[in-house]
């Protein structure tokens, strides 16, 4: 009888490359991220971000301890499924021990936590990548994280915008254009915070480019591997 359904199991040396684990040998296998918000090849399974990433435990039976206890919350909501996928600009917030964290990508293009303060944590950046409208002529706006936002016509695909957490109302606008200061989230520039100097096409159906410049460096990307961020994100150094 032929197999029905997905694979339950993931082999620890195939974990995807966004999982900052430090030896993919240690072990056999790896907890197989469940469906959520984020891809299941660009997030981290909740359990593996709990004992493998942040240390808070040292086996699977305490994660899920934590978890059971209601101490864990990403952008604000209470999660207890250890295969709750956790990804780019995620909050993850540990109100019992006042510890809160972001989710950015380093120089490798791998997940990673950054400790910030409480003050931050509560809210984050959602970046636009798409935009319908309801009936009554209601517009809506959809965010890389899953989420949908009522907003104005005045947000465009590219922009990014300031979400208050829980309730995800819009804080601010940020936009997409000369002078944004940008977070490089994939390719060889991933995790480099830069300013828009100039967005191109090179050839008539071709990816948007952008040039972009720090104190230090002048490189070019793809306009998709973008995030307009504000202040608060400082990006890696070289």
């Amino acid at each position: 009888m032929a197999k029905r359904g997905g694979n339950k199991h993931k082999k620890r040396i195939a974990a995807s490359k966004y999982i900052p684990i430090t030896d993919k040998k240690e072990s056999v296998w790896l907890v197989r991220t469940g469906p959520g918000p984020h891809p299941s090849g660009k997030s981290i399974p909740l359990i593996v971000l709990l004992r493998e990433i942040l240390g808070f435990a040292k086996t699977k039976k305490e994660a899920r301890f934590i978890l059971k206890g209601r101490q864990v919350q990403i952008d604000g909501r209470i999660r207890t499924e250890e295969k709750f996928p956790v990804g780019f600009m995620d909050i993850v917030s540990f109100p019992k021990i006042r510890k809160y964290y972001r989710i950015l990508v380093d120089k490798k293009g791998r997940l990673v936590p950054e400790e910030i303060d409480e003050k931050l944590a509560s809210s984050k950046i959602g970046k636009v990548i798409g935009k319908y409208t309801k009936k009554k002529g209601k517009m809506m706006i959809m965010l890389h994280d899953g989420k949908n936002i009522e907003s104005d016509n005045n947000v465009n695909v590219g922009d990014s915008l300031v979400i208050s957490i829980p309730d995800y109302k819009t804080n601010s606008l940020l936009k997409l254009g000369k002078g944004s200061r940008c977070l490089v989230k994939d390719g060889k520039h991933a995790g480099i915070v830069a300013n828009v100097e100039e967005i191109f096409t090179e050839q008539a159906g071709g990816q948007k480019q952008a040039r972009m410049k720090t104190d230090s460096e002048e490189f070019t990307t793809v306009v998709k591997h973008l995030c307009v961020v504000d202040e608060s994100i400082k990006g890696v150094s070289r």
